[in-house]
């Protein structure tokens, strides 16, 4: 008995060490890529789930906003059932499970030194990405709209405005000088990647085709009154009957 306990101990610090690198590693590829995410958080998932059936004792498993995420679980499961085609709306089911990273954080980020080392963690490997964004738009022109190492510059854009308004809040609360030498530097380099997401502006040419398509846009909209005026300008230049 002795001994089956020392090993379930083990393998739970094993299980921990994986949860905690699953934590860091999902953290890091938040920025990186989607792929890599998923594998993270459902690798930090396994590991808990893993580490509460050894330790056969789930009162201390903390589980706010439990009837909302259970209601939109199963309005989601009736929509599911409900579909047009069910076996599509099956595969896209999974999406509802990533609820659970929320509750994954809530109950393994406990302490401040662990949520403060996961944020700075997340704001360096932004800067990274950032610096990688930047080296695009020097490699491909001014006009080419960064997307690190995502598909979707959009992605990319909103990763980097979240992080963006994270590092942000972190200079605003006032921390040691010696943070800000790291964090404002983070900041402008973040905000520069986020900037060079965005359309490059117009050139003359396009310009001047806007112009020609709103000046059409204008006539066309303003071609009914333009007859209406027109119609009842030449009805009042009509003869009446009692001058014919």
């Amino acid at each position: 008995m002795l001994v089956h306990s020392d090993r379930s101990h083990r393998l739970q610090q094993i299980l921990e060490r994986v949860l905690v690198g699953a934590l860091f590693g999902y953290v890091v590829c938040s920025v990186i890529s989607i792929t890599a995410l998923q594998t993270a958080y459902i690798l930090a998932l396994v590991a808990w789930a893993s580490r509460l059936a050894l330790q056969s004792d789930t009162r201390q498993v903390r589980v706010p906003l439990l009837l909302p995420f259970s209601a939109f679980m199963l309005a989601s499961v009736l929509a599911t059932i409900l579909a047009v085609e069910p076996l599509e709306s099956v595969i896209e089911l999974r999406n509802v499970f990533e609820a659970l990273v929320f509750y994954l954080i809530v109950n393994q980020v406990t302490t401040a030194h662990r949520a403060t080392t996961l944020v700075r963690v997340l704001m360096a490997t932004t800067t990274l990405m950032a610096l990688y964004g930047l080296s695009q738009s020097v490699t491909y022109g001014v006009a080419f709209r960064v997307r690190g190492t995502m598909d979707s510059k959009m992605t990319f854009a909103g990763l980097l405005m979240l992080v963006d308004l994270l590092t942000l809040a972190h200079v605003l609360s006032r921390p040691h000088r010696r943070q800000l030498l790291w964090a404002i530097p983070a900041l402008l380099l973040i905000t520069a990647a986020l900037l060079m997401t965005r359309p490059a502006a117009p050139s003359a040419a396009s310009w001047q085709e806007g112009v020609s398509s709103s000046d059409c846009i204008r006539r066309c909209c303003c071609w009914p009154s333009h007859w209406a005026c027109s119609s009842s300008s030449s009805w009042s230049h009509r003869p009446s009957k009692a001058g014919r």
